[in-house]
């Protein structure tokens, strides 16, 4: 029989800031992977300069967003390795509207608590 314990806010915050660095350095390597095409880069420096400013939170539905982010970089993180062979970005621009959808929920929750 095993004894159940529930994760201390410190450690849950502590993962929250884990995940929102971790979603920062993903979008700075969209940009620098991107930098070919300079309407990529201002659509995805507008998504930077708002995760950048995002505080973690301990609260459950604002982590679940985060990793919703978090899923989504990583898809568009192959779309532009795709994108970048070609030199077409167009097929990334709706990613970034769905990626752009996601972080304003993560806003919207997060005022909410």
């Amino acid at each position: 029989m095993g004894i159940f314990t529930r994760k201390s806010d410190i450690e849950i915050v502590r993962a929250s800031i884990c995940t929102v660095k971790d979603n920062i350095a993903k979008v700075e390597y969209l940009l620098e992977v991107g930098k070919a095409d300079e309407k990529f880069c201002v659509e995805i420096g507008k998504i930077y300069e708002i995760l950048k400013y995002i505080s973690p939170s301990n609260y459950e539905p604002v982590q679940k967003i985060d990793k919703k982010i978090s899923d989504k970089l990583d898809d568009l993180k192959i779309l532009v390795m795709k994108a970048e062979r070609r030199m077409k970005f167009e097929n990334c621009y709706d990613e970034i509207r769905e990626l752009e959808k996601i972080v304003a929920e993560r806003e919207i929750k997060f005022k909410n608590i």
